[in-house]
C-alpha cells in the first residue's frame, strides 16, 4: 500500500516564486502533450491570459516529488466553447 501521509495537494498561484520555480521543471517533464504546453504558458507567464483569469493549477506532490497536477481553466485549447468545467 502506497504511504499517503505525505501527499500534499498544492495551488500553485498560492506558492512563493521560490516554490513555483522548483515545481515548474518538474511540470515540464511531463511527458504529456499538454503538460508541456502547460510548462510553456506558465514558463512566459501566460498561463491566466490565454485561458482566463480565474484558471488555477493543483500540484499533488509527495516531498518534493510531483505525482500529478490538474489545472481548471476557462478556455482550453477547443475554442469558442460555451462549456467550463
Amino acid at each position: 500500500m502506497a504511504d499517503t501521509q505525505n501527499f500534499q495537494i498544492k495551488d500553485y498561484f498560492q506558492l512563493t516564486a521560490s516554490e513555483q520555480k522548483f515545481w515548474l521543471p518538474k511540470i515540464g517533464e511531463s511527458d504529456w502533450r499538454a503538460g508541456k504546453y502547460l510548462f510553456q504558458l506558465l514558463s512566459d507567464g501566460q498561463l491566466k491570459k490565454h485561458c482566463g483569469e480565474t484558471s488555477t493549477l493543483f500540484l499533488l506532490t509527495q516531498g518534493d516529488k510531483l505525482i500529478s497536477f490538474c489545472s481548471f481553466t476557462e478556455r482550453d485549447e477547443i475554442p469558442e466553447t460555451e462549456l467550463t468545467p
